[in-house]
């Protein structure tokens, strides 16, 4: 049990930019205080050249400190709250990748190559395609229009990861306009915001129209994914034409559709 407890830590620590073999050396450091990095390569069965780089990368991060004695130099840890620093440098850094990225985009588009693609089609595959193409709404620029399969994308992705999806819209200010085939939606959020005031949703009956894949129309994209045998297909079309026309028939049906009324902060809905 604390091997598999030891081992879940050193996945954890691999978020602060610890690699697997820095974290062992932490975690060791942590447990038995300071040792040599002969001991360190010894133990750990780490070469001794890789100890002694792992060392310095923990101590650049400033996680663990060296003193040095009789025996030579010794490695041991900070206090373990001064991880909260590792965080700090993320942060900071993160602010900087955002400072810096309108300027990138800017370089990369003055290139030419993305000009000349007027449409493209992009495939993704699993939860992770699914969670890229979900990211990209999140781009729309004011308004999401969706054919909705399922209630929510809970349905899709864990419900961590859509809580953040949906926080992500209302930091955008994209308010969602959701056609479903389900009469009552059940409590699906927390993000109160966007239950609130940006979305809206209607009911279509399934005898009409029935929804077969999830569709998400913005911008000048029109995204559609599904789930069948365990595997999420997806797939983003990049064409104005083709979204405009998209955007046009959702209006439609919209038009058509019947109102749901949204019972509770928490996304509970039901038709009228």
């Amino acid at each position: 049990m604390l091997s598999k407890k030891r081992d879940t830590i050193v996945t954890d620590l691999e978020l602060f930019g610890l690699s697997v073999d820095e974290s062992r050396v932490y975690l060791y450091l942590c447990e038995h205080g300071y040792s040599s990095a002969l001991t360190l390569s010894k133990i750990l069965h780490i070469g001794r050249t890789k100890v002694y780089r792992i060392l310095d990368e923990l101590y650049e991060k400033g996680i663990i400190k060296h003193k040095l004695e009789d025996r030579g130099l010794r490695f041991g840890v900070q206090r373990p709250s001064d991880l909260s620093t590792v965080i700090t440098d993320i942060e900071q850094k993160s602010e900087e990748m955002k400072e810096k990225l309108p300027g990138i985009l800017s370089y990369i588009s003055s290139l030419g190559i993305s000009q000349n693609n007027t449409s493209e089609v992009l495939y993704y595959r699993g939860k992770k395609g699914l969670e890229q193409v979900t990211y990209n709404s999140t781009k729309a620029h004011g308004m999401l229009c969706i054919y909705e399969v399922s209630d929510t994308m809970d349905a899709f992705l864990d419900h961590d990861t859509s809580e953040k999806m949906r926080q992500k819209l209302v930091e955008n200010n994209i308010f969602t306009k959701q056609l479903t085939n389900s009469k009552s939606i059940k409590e699906y959020t927390d993000v109160y915001e966007k239950v609130l005031n940006h979305w809206e949703v209607r009911y279509i009956n399934p005898n009409k129209m029935k929804f077969r894949f999830e569709v998400m129309i913005y911008n000048d994209v029109y995204a559609m994914y599904s789930f069948e045998n365990n595997d999420i297909f997806c797939v983003e079309i990049y064409n104005k034409n083709l979204a405009t026309m998209q955007k046009e028939l959702f209006d439609f049906v919209w038009g058509g559709a019947r109102k749901m009324k949204i019972i509770n902060s928490r996304g509970k809905a039901q038709v009228v």
